[in-house]
């Protein structure tokens, strides 16, 4: 068996790469028992090695067989197994062996026979089971279990099972051994038996169960049986069957012994000799046997050290037992008493903090610690002692000790003086009573179980500081001329609590009159009146007896006659900042007296002395010259001089400070010190800054806008502090000038393909185009877009916009292009199989061909109608000029199958002429005769511009038809038929029947309440018709409408006294007004009363003048003021300016962040805010030329550019300016104007001017005001 197994485990190890010891992974179930009696990898054999387990070892030294995840189900086996051994492991039977459990295993087998073992060891030797896995078993019979794990003992090897947890519920036995003895330590057993004569455990020898948990349960026979059975520790549960009528005990052996553990179960139960018995002395069929927790506090029980020594506590178990119970501090008892009850704990061996102690129940039962905290004792300050100490002008003391109250006795804790000081209560001399300490630490072995509290104010304590030695100036000198009584004031020299002795004087030369005298702290001398006495001295002696804080001394006073007077001096510190120069000896001040006398004179520095530098700062030697140098000797004294460091003002200067598109900048210092360097640097530190000559330095700024800030830096040396210097160099935003523009170019007749092409886009640059009217716009290639207009008679604005980078500010640029609506025709030229034609006919001619501007008597719209006209009469002098009528006509072209169209070309034109035809006018049919001109524009057809052709006119069933060699303008006229014609065709182009063309009816219908009057009863097309509304009294307006005949709601527009204007479609229209009651509320007319706002300027004239209501307008809404004097000058000029700052007024005063470039807009002006924030959005520009203009006068055309743009510049509907100086108007104000007289906020001035150029007045600014902001 050895030879063989090492080679089967080493060549299996090789192959899976598994190395010895190693268990494959359990990846699969096993259906085939594993025999270990017959290892081998023949047919019948059992490898050493699968999944979920490993055999190592031989008989000699024993058998390891490790379950690590075994999954074992034997299904499969041979008739051989059947009637052999019935077992799903077959353990080596040739020597011991151990099981290995690792993780879950399961045995599962089943056979005929119901009869099958988990694992069997059929051999005399030991069989151990051991690790940290589970084993459970699903088997019949002896000694297997169904569902749960079965162990088979030898017949005469012992059994030991440690560790591991076995489980099952079986037919057959459980743990089986026949006569050796069975060990389980610290494992976990649960088996139920059902079958008949069988325990769950069993065996002929010894059980020995040590700190398990087992659960025991059979159906007949004990749950365990045994010779002699220990149970220790842990839990032990089992029951006995009922076999024959007889009910069997939970235990049988020979002998029991339980320790440990206390019976639980049946309640009152004893351990016999031999088994558990119940309170009656029968042997008990179910136990439950098991250890009891101890139960101690959950939080510590607290007492407080020194004070009783004791504490209580209350113990006890789960599940409740009566027993006695002792408490442990180390070895040492400090408590017994009984379970449920109060214990009492000594603590009086605990030092403080928390302790733990250890509660025991009797006969090993069970023990478990628990923290009890030993609070330390709080300790009081009850005085202190202090070191007697000499005087030394302080209220410190040293203290020496410090008196404690409640320590305990025997113990060593004392506070810690070492060094410590304490305050008394003054500093002289004299025995104090208390002190203050200082924070307090304790010291000593029992310092730990003590907290001290620390004292609140003084403590009480007996110190005495006695007097010490005079330690200050005890001599002094005293001069005066001789003949004079001189004083000297003591109070310098003297202590506190001086007390004078007796004076005494040495006068060997003979220079004192009398004794001096001593009066309060003044001593008085007099000197003889000797000259010769000069130069001599005497003594004073004066002693001091007593003092508060100092032993006996004596001052002694040296008096010296002098012949002149010298002045004493005081001297004021000098304090000057450094500038190269010496200090001047103006900057000293200072006073001389003697004997109380000023004494005038100059002050000096003395020679040798450097005064320049910081450096020379210090202490310096100063002369005094009296001007009575008869009377006044010179003096000499000190000065402290201090010379600060100068601090440099600089300045940094840019050149340019503002660069448009980046570029070269040059900084300038100045103010730097004599020899000294700085250095300059940029806020931006990819800049590099380059030092220049002199002073100067540069620096390259890239495009785009920023803001740079240059700081210059100056380090200071030894007569300068250091400085900086600051300067903002801006780098503006370019603003791109876009182009956009609209190709063909208007009039669009019949809509179609509008190509948009933007011009002056910054490199890289991309920009959006957008259409009014919901137009799609779609982009092409190189700055092109697309758009596809429709069939209809409107104006398209279309937008590019270019948001802006680093570089660029962002900016937009429009155009627009007029569509015109185009009918149809029928018949066009056939098509050419790439490209298909239609024919679109347009009422009228919107726009003069460019061949035919140039021709004086053909350039307005005006002019060649009339020409076209005319050529009718002329071809046919029997057509009256009202029967007439003009058209636009065009042949369009599509290469993509009718999609798009644009205009043909001469190469496009059909080369014998394209036949036109076209639907008879309004009131005419084929009854009458027509005669048609048609006016050539160019001259791609051998034609000169102008010239006319009179083409041959068929009048057919769809129209009159005509063939020309080139198209538009044609004109067509007709004559009646001699007698009545038929019922006119009702054509929609031209006039209304008869000899009345090109006008439609108005037709106004009845209202209640009111009524409404037109000026026209029938209009032209493009007329301005003019509706006068006139409600009844007590009723107001509450709609007007006018439609035409195809149910299209024309636009009005209000004007001032009841009056609407529109403007004329090629349709007959009707008009429709409803009337409501006034309410109370409705504002009335101005009556010039006390509600009139414009009631106090004398020169507005009456109620009802033009402007009244529109000045009452904004000066209710603080849109205009007034002048100082009253008056608010309707017909005073309005200046660009103004007209601003009253748009700022209405938007509330915006701060915008805008850089202004105007040359004549200053800064700080009462107007450049107002200015800023209109450019900044496009409302107001320059003149080109840098300027713009503040005091110039506004005209009529640039207030309405600028109401235009305030209102975000929207699209007239009407593309013509109907008065009689139209072609004043400047080209970038033509859109604005037509939008303001189309909204009404601009109306002629009579005679059918508009007056563009013209200057608006105040009266007129309010008028527009008011139309804008109440229709807005």
């Amino acid at each position: 068996m050895k030879r063989k197994l090492f080679s089967i485990i080493t060549a299996l190890a090789l192959c899976l790469g598994v190395l010895p010891g190693t268990v494959q992974a359990a990846n699969k179930t096993l259906t085939k028992p594993l025999d270990f009696t017959n290892i081998g990898e023949g047919e019948g054999q059992t490898p050493a090695e699968g999944p979920g387990y490993q055999l190592e070892g031989d008989a000699q030294s024993g058998y390891t067989l490790t379950l690590d995840g075994l999954s074992l189900n034997v299904t499969e086996y041979t008739e051989d197994w059947k009637w052999r051994e019935r077992t799903a492991i077959l353990l080596p039977s040739d020597g011991p062996v151990t099981v290995v459990l690792k993780g879950k295993n399961t045995i599962s087998a089943s056979s005929a026979w119901n009869d099958e073992r988990a694992i069997y060891a059929k051999s005399a030797f030991d069989l151990t089971v051991e690790g940290t896995g589970e084993l459970e078993a699903n088997v019949a019979n002896e000694p297997v279990f169904l569902g749960m794990p079965s162990v088979s003992g030898s017949n005469s090897g012992n059994m030991t099972i440690r560790g591991v947890t076995i489980r099952g519920n079986t037919i057959g036995g459980g743990i089986f051994c026949n006569k050796g003895n069975i060990t389980i330590e610290d494992a976990a057993i649960m088996i139920s038996t059902q079958g008949t004569n069988i325990c769950a455990i069993h065996t002929l020898g010894d059980i020995v169960i040590k700190n398990s948990d087992v659960n025991l349960s059979c159906a007949e026979y004990p749950g365990i049986n045994g010779g002699n059975i220990s149970i220790t520790g842990g839990t032990f549960t089992a029951s006995g069957g009922i076999y024959d009528g007889a009910q069997y005990p939970a235990i049988n052996c020979a002998k029991l012994t339980v320790n440990g553990l206390i019976v639980i179960e049946p309640a009152g139960g004893t351990i016999g000799e031999t088994t558990i018995r119940n309170s009656d002395g029968s042997a008990a069929a179910s136990v439950k046997l098991g250890s009891v927790t101890l139960n101690v506090p959950a939080s510590p029980p607290t007492c407080t050290y020194g004070d009783t020594d004791t504490l209580k506590v209350t113990l006890s178990t789960t599940p409740a037992v009566t027993s006695t119970v002792e408490v442990y501090s180390g070895t040492a008892k400090v408590g017994e008493g009984n379970l449920n009850e109060e214990i009492t704990i000594d603590t009086s061996g605990l030092p403080a903090g928390d302790a733990t102690l250890t509660a025991k129940l009797p006969d090993g039962l069970g023990e478990k610690e628990f923290t009890v905290k030993v609070n330390p004792k709080p300790l009081s300050v009850t005085g202190a002692a202090a070191a007697d100490r000499a005087y030394d002008k302080t209220n410190e003391v040293s203290i020496t000790s410090v008196d404690l109250g409640g320590v305990k006795a025997g113990d060593t804790v004392s506070v810690n003086t070492a060094g410590l000081k304490g305050t008394i209560t003054g500093s002289d001399a004299g025995t104090y009573s208390s002190v203050t300490l200082p924070e307090l630490t304790l010291t000593g072995t029992s310092a730990g179980n003590y907290i001290l509290t620390q004292p609140d104010g003084a403590v009480s304590t007996s110190v005495t500081i006695s007097k010490a030695s005079y330690t200050g100036n005890t001599t002094d000198g005293s001069e005066g001329r001789f003949g004079v009584t001189k004083t000297f004031d003591l109070k310098d020299l003297l202590p506190a609590g001086y007390v004078l002795g007796g004076i005494t004087v040495s006068d060997d030369n003979g220079i004192f009159v009398d004794t001096p005298t001593v009066d309060g702290t003044v001593l008085t001398y007099k000197l003889v009146n000797e000259e010769e006495k000069v130069g001599k001295t005497g003594t004073i002696t004066i002693p001091v007896m007593e003092s508060t804080n100092y032993n006996s001394f004596s001052l002694t006073i040296t008096v010296t006659v002098k012949d002149k007077f010298v002045p004493n001096l005081t001297i004021d510190p000098i304090t000057v900042i450094y500038n190269g120069e010496p200090v001047p000896n103006t900057a000293i001040r200072g006073t001389a007296v003697s004997e109380g006398v000023s004494v005038p004179g100059a002050w000096s520095f003395a020679g040798g002395q450097e005064l320049t530098a910081v450096a020379d700062s210090g202490t310096k030697n100063v002369i005094f010259t009296p001007v009575d140098g008869e009377n006044y000797a010179q003096a000499t004294g000190d000065v402290l001089v201090t010379i600060n460091k100068l601090t440099p003002s600089l300045t940094l200067t840019p050149s340019p400070a503002t660069l448009p598109k980046g570029g070269t900048v040059t900084l300038a210092l100045s103010g730097l010190p004599s020899g000294g360097s700085a250095t300059v640097t940029c806020s931006d530190e990819t800049i590099t800054v380059t030092k220049g000559s002199g002073d100067t330095w540069t620096a390259e700024l890239p495009a785009g806008g920023a803001s740079y800030t240059f700081t210059a830096t100056y380090a200071g040396d030894g007569n300068h502090n250091g400085a900086t210097a600051n300067c903002t160099v801006s780098v503006e935003k370019i603003t791109p000038v876009l182009s956009l523009t609209a190709s063909p170019a208007s009039p669009l007749i019949g809509g179609g393909t509008v190509t948009l092409t933007l011009t002056g886009l910054p490199a890289g640059g991309t920009a959006s185009v957008t259409c009014s009217g919901g137009i799609t716009v779609t982009a092409g290639a190189g700055g092109t877009w697309t758009a596809e207009l429709p069939n209809s008679t409107a104006d398209y604005t279309f937008t590019a916009s270019y948001a802006g980078n680093d570089s660029y500010h962002g900016a937009n640029a429009t155009c627009t292009v007029e569509t015109k609506e185009g009918v149809i025709l029928p018949n066009p030229p056939a098509d050419d199989g790439s490209t298909k034609f239609q024919l679109v006919m347009e009422n009228g001619i919107s726009e003069v061909p460019a061949g035919l501007q140039s021709i004086e008597t053909l350039n307005t719209l005006e002019k060649l109608e009339a020409a076209m006209k005319t050529a009718i009469t002329h071809a046919n002098s029997g057509v009256p000029q009202a029967n007439t009528a003009v058209y636009d006509v065009e042949l369009q072209i599509s290469t993509d199958g009718g999609t798009t169209w644009t205009k043909a070309t001469a190469v496009n034109f059909p080369a014998n002429g394209l036949t036109v035809t076209l639907p008879y006018p309004a009131g005419t049919n084929s009854s009458y005769t027509f005669t048609v001109v048609h006016m050539f524009t160019t001259s791609d057809f051998g034609k000169t511009p102008g010239d006319i052709e009179t083409p041959h006119v068929i009048n057919t069933a769809s129209g009159l038809q005509f063939t020309v060699t080139g198209l538009s303008p044609v004109s067509v006229g007709w004559t009646a038929p001699a007698t009545t014609p038929d019922t006119p065709s009702g054509g929609n182009h031209g006039g209304g029947g008869g000899g009345s063309v090109s006008t439609y009816a108005v037709t106004v219908e009845k209202s209640e309440h009111g009524k409404v009057t037109s000026n026209r009863t029938n209009a032209s097309n493009g007329s301005t018709v003019t509706l006068t509304v006139t409600p009844d009294s007590g009723y107001v307006l509450d709609a007007l409408t006018v439609t035409d005949s195809r149910g299209n709601e024309i636009k009005l527009t209000a004007q001032s006294g009841g009056k609407y204007t529109f403007t004329m479609p090629s349709r007959a229209v009707t008009v429709k007004a409803s009337f409501v009651p006034l309410p109370d509320d409705t504002q009335k007319p101005c009556d010039g009363g006390a509600d009139c706002p414009s009631r106090s300027f004398t020169d507005l004239g009456s109620v009802g003048t033009w402007y009244h209501e529109a000045v009452d307008y904004v000066l209710r809404n603080d849109l205009m003021g007034g002048y100082g004097n009253g008056q608010f000058g309707p017909n005073n000029n309005l200046t660009r300016a103004q007209f601003a700052q009253i748009l700022f007024n209405k938007e509330g005063r915006p701060v915008v962040n805008y850089l202004l470039q105007y040359g004549d807009v200053a800064e700080g002006a009462w107007y450049t805010e107002a200015i800023r924030w209109a450019t900044s959005r496009g409302i107001v520009g320059g003149y080109g030329n840098g300027m713009f203009g503040p005091n110039d006068n506004i005209t009529r055309e640039q207030l309405a550019v600028m109401l235009w743009r305030y209102a975000g510049s929207p699209a007239a509907t009407d593309k013509e300016l109907h008065f009689t100086d139209a072609d004043k108007a400047s080209g970038y104000a033509l859109e604005a104007l037509r939008w303001a007289v189309e909204n009404g906020v601009m109306i002629g001035k009579g005679n059918g001017q508009l007056a563009p150029q013209g200057l608006a007045t105040r009266g007129q600014v309010a008028q527009m005001l008011m139309n804008f902001l109440k229709n807005r």
